[in-house]
């Protein structure tokens, strides 16, 4: 896990200590768009078929969720402010469908 202050954090996401995490591109902005594509290419890793990003957000945040079309799980990307992340079972555990 990335320490407070280490500049390699801001581009790289901790998803599983023990397992996985997504990265991000080294330039420009992280946007909800960039989130969404990086949860993408996890969800895909672990044998999930996301569908539809649709835009959850709310006053101060822009958020999006997809869900995985074989077993539910659901990937989450938010931006608020400086703030950014993404959380959900289709970006850190394996798809239980066939």
């Amino acid at each position: 896990m990335a320490e407070v202050g280490d500049a390699a954090a801001w581009h790289r996401i901790q998803i599983d200590p023990a397992a996985a995490s997504l990265t991000l591109p080294e330039q420009g902005p992280v946007t909800v768009e960039t989130l969404c594509a990086a949860a993408e290419v996890r969800a895909q890793e672990l044998g999930h078929r996301l569908g539809t990003w649709e835009d959850v957000s709310e006053a101060g945040h822009v958020a999006r969720l997809a869900a995985c079309a074989v077993c539910g799980e659901i990937a989450y990307a938010r931006v608020e402010g400086d703030l950014h992340g993404v959380a959900g079972g289709a970006i850190s555990k394996r798809c239980s469908g066939p």
